[in-house]
């Protein structure tokens, strides 16, 4: 597993926390991956467009992309 992929399970994880301690807040939980060039996120509320799976981790270059 690489480390990209072992943050997105600790994202999921934080995410799914959250969730049942505040489950009516807006949010999401984000870090950057190790290499130092992107980021990851994932919102604590489930996408609008219900053709993304609730569990879809985004990644970001720092320029937004």
């Amino acid at each position: 597993m690489s480390e990209v992929d072992e943050l997105k399970e600790k994202l999921a994880t934080a995410i799914q926390i959250l969730r049942w301690e505040l489950a009516d807040m807006w949010g999401h939980v984000s870090c950057r991956t190790p290499r130092g060039d992107s980021f990851l996120l994932l919102p604590l509320r489930p996408p609008l467009d219900h053709g993304i799976p609730e569990d879809d981790v985004l990644e970001f270059d720092m320029g937004g992309s």
